[in-house]
């Protein structure tokens, strides 16, 4: 006979569930395992508050930040536009003015 390590009634040392509780017996030895942190798993819940959006909410701030960027290279080209008084490229009447 064996003790339930949940309610520590005696049950026969075949059983794989306690009559009395009602528990799997299996649980009672993962229990058992290590109660502290590896080092990995510190490391791997430090690293994941780097990650700690959700799909949507990264999906939303990448589309955000997509939109800010374009607002942004409109607002650099149409002051570039502005600045050079609409010419592209360079300024061939300075070129020929310097030419007899």
């Amino acid at each position: 006979m064996k003790k339930c390590s949940f309610c520590s009634e005696e049950i026969q040392d075949e059983a794989v569930k306690c009559r009395f509780c009602g528990e799997f017996l299996d649980k009672g030895d993962k229990l058992k395992t290590k109660w502290y942190y590896t080092t990995s798993a510190k490391v791997l819940s430090y690293i994941s508050d780097c990650f700690r959006y959700s799909g949507k909410q990264m999906l939303t701030d990448i589309i955000k930040w997509t939109i800010i960027i374009i607002i942004a290279a409109i607002v650099f080209t149409i002051s570039y536009k502005i600045a050079t008084k609409g010419s592209v490229g360079p300024s061939y009447t300075t070129w020929r003015r310097g030419r007899p």
